[in-house]
């Protein structure tokens, strides 16, 4: 009883599952964006896309001022608010954490150590994804 009892947490991600995530992300993006480009009230074909793409003449120019004009802009735009909200979550992460074992000493003062175990706890799942605070064992 006397000894802590450390609990083995292994790395939840390694660098090459990192990496397949990370392009099977990038992947699932493009195939979002193309999808996006050709679907919609004016059906655009996959032709008339690359032929936009690659400026051929043949395309209608009804065709070219859709996609140029309404669809890459909006996706452009939904992107660039998507980056932006990430962005702003990873810069100011440590304004929206909750210190949990700070607030609990200072709103109820006579709380006793397991509660402040139990807060520390959870403020690491929270933060951390994995309890740092050995288990079983009280802190």
């Amino acid at each position: 009883m006397g000894q802590m009892i450390q609990q083995t947490i292994k790395r939840p991600l390694s660098p090459m599952r990192v990496i397949r995530i990370s392009l099977a992300l990038f992947l699932f993006l493009i195939f979002t964006i193309l999808i996006s480009m050709l679907l919609g009230t004016a059906d655009v074909t996959i032709v008339q896309f690359r032929g936009i793409l690659t400026g051929d003449a043949e395309v209608k120019e009804m065709t070219k001022l859709i996609v140029l004009n309404i669809r890459l802009p909006r996706i452009m735009s939904a992107g660039l608010a998507g980056f932006s909200l990430s962005l702003g979550v990873w810069c100011f992460r440590p304004f929206y954490e909750i210190r949990w074992p700070i607030l609990i000493s200072w709103a109820f003062p006579a709380a006793g150590p397991s509660v402040r175990c139990s807060a520390s706890c959870l403020d690491s799942v929270l933060t951390w994804g994995y309890p740092s605070c050995p288990l079983p064992e009280p802190c």
